[in-house]
């Protein structure tokens, strides 16, 4: 235990997920409530329950207490909700937790932290720096304290150095930015994070429809957000959905299961589009042995385009009216680099067999697949967007289907249509 307690609390999350329930009972019993608290401040949100289910709610209230109202709301939203009730019911900061359970945990609402350093305006600089002395304990501590009105609108913020340097008879009002960035409560929190990144916020104030102050968003609950969002879309451009690396394997099967049929599905039409070719494949074998090469370069020229553009959504660099601009500029990268390879492996193939016609047919299926492949790329992503779907989901298997087809078709279709000049 000794070894245990001189271990950060981020590895002590880890350690304690990994454990067997029992052995992490037992440890969690010997800890300060303080101690498991920072760990759940730790913890990923979706692992919060292994920890927390098996405490008794008297003692997760104790817990809770000591953590910050964001992390009690996250830990109680994976838990069910009978213990939630008798949690917050022996909570004594339960009051402060129970607002962040009305919005969801992926909004603003959920994401924000409702104690933090606010003065009226209309207060003097030395009774404002009394006011954050106060609260300070409690609130997220930043540089400086954000003002409100009389009915508790956000109007903007006072560096606190000011109001030190101030005259003791200064009214805040008079020291006030009004630039402040605000998000309403109902925000998702990958703009939130987009915001913060934008205008290189440390801290982005929360607001609902009428404007009055509701919470405050930290930077270190941002980053959460950001690798939460990136792995996301990296697993449903894989389709994977939320699996762990060591996780449960019937979970692992039942992911990704239904995207490997889908692949499957398509590998059949890649197979039977080939059957259509039988006759010119037996003429010419060489087609057989060079066909990879055009489905492959077109599948590869699909999966960076898509990459590109799927990123560029999830970091708000994208809006709907560049969307051609960036089909435009796909086209003409699939062109020159279908120009490029095309002439290489034209060139190749005529070295190998002998035959220019050969390579010529090689050289302009090339092409045309690596065109296909910029279209395909940067429009897919862009008609899910316009159609309401996550453009991230499972992109690449339709897209390196449409490539691996759509070679198969124009490198044997030109190749069937010259077949009796080809050696």
């Amino acid at each position: 235990m000794a070894q245990f307690d001189r271990l950060h609390p981020a590895d002590k999350d880890d350690l304690l997920v990994a454990l067997p329930q029992e052995t992490r009972q037992d440890i969690i019993g010997e800890m300060t409530y303080q101690a498991t608290a920072k760990v759940f401040e730790y913890i990923d949100p979706d692992k919060a329950d292994q920890v927390a289910a098996p405490i008794t709610p008297r003692v997760l209230a104790d817990i809770l207490d000591q953590a910050d109202p964001d992390v009690g709301a996250d830990v109680l939203r994976g838990i069910h909700d009978e213990q939630t009730a008798q949690t917050l019911e022996a909570m004594t900061r339960g009051h402060n937790v129970v607002p962040l359970l009305e919005y969801a945990d992926d909004t603003a609402g959920g994401l924000m932290n409702p104690e933090y350093l606010a003065v009226s305006r209309n207060l003097t600089a030395v009774l404002a720096l009394d006011a954050i002395r106060i609260r300070a304990r409690d609130a997220e501590v930043t540089s400086y304290a954000l003002v409100v009105d009389e009915d508790e609108r956000l109007v903007g913020h006072a560096a606190i150095v000011d109001l030190a340097l101030a005259r003791d008879d200064e009214v805040v009002a008079n020291l006030v930015t009004d630039d402040m960035v605000s998000v309403s409560v109902d925000t998702d929190q990958e703009e939130c994070a987009r915001i913060m990144q934008r205008y290189n916020l440390n801290e982005l104030p929360v607001v609902d429809a009428e404007g009055v102050l509701h919470g405050i968003i930290m930077g270190d609950d941002v980053l959460d957000v950001l690798k939460e969002e990136a792995t996301e879309d990296m697993y449903r451009l894989a389709g994977v959905g939320g699996e762990a690396v060591f996780g449960p394997l019937s979970g692992a099967v039942k992911s990704r299961l239904p995207w490997l049929g889908v692949n499957l599905a398509t590998a059949f039409l890649a197979a039977l589009a080939i059957g259509l070719f039988e006759t010119t494949i037996g003429r010419v074998v060489a087609l057989a042995v060079l066909l990879p090469l055009v489905t492959s370069q077109g599948g590869m020229g699909g999966i960076q385009t898509l990459t590109l553009a799927v990123r560029s959504m999830a970091l708000g660099e994208l809006p709907s009216a560049q969307g051609m601009k960036l089909v435009s500029r796909e086209l003409m990268l699939g062109a020159a680099h279908g120009l490029l390879f095309g002439l290489l492996v034209g060139i190749a193939a005529y070295a190998w067999k002998g035959d220019y016609m050969l390579g010529v047919v090689l050289a302009i299926a090339m092409l045309c697949n690596m065109v296909i492949a910029g279209l395909t790329g940067a429009g897919v992503p862009l008609l899910l967007r316009k159609a309401g779907q996550d453009p991230a989901v499972s992109s690449a298997v339709f897209i390196t289907t449409f490539t691996d087809i759509m070679g198969i078709l124009l490198f044997l279709g030109i190749a069937t249509a010259v077949i009796e000049r080809l050696g």
